[in-house]
């Protein structure tokens, strides 16, 4: 391997890792939204009762 292809392949992982962090935030915001969502549910459901 010579050190062009060295860069890109590090390049390549960095764009990756990159679109990953961007990916994790984005789980990350709908977990919370999910959270919120089932706290709502549950507050709804002991009314319920």
């Amino acid at each position: 391997m010579n050190e062009q292809n060295i860069l890109d392949a590090i390049n390549n992982l960095a764009s990756e890792t990159e679109k990953l962090r961007i990916e994790v935030s984005e789980l990350k915001k709908l977990n919370a939204e999910l959270k919120t969502q089932v706290y709502e549910l549950k507050e709804y459901v002991s009314t319920l009762d």
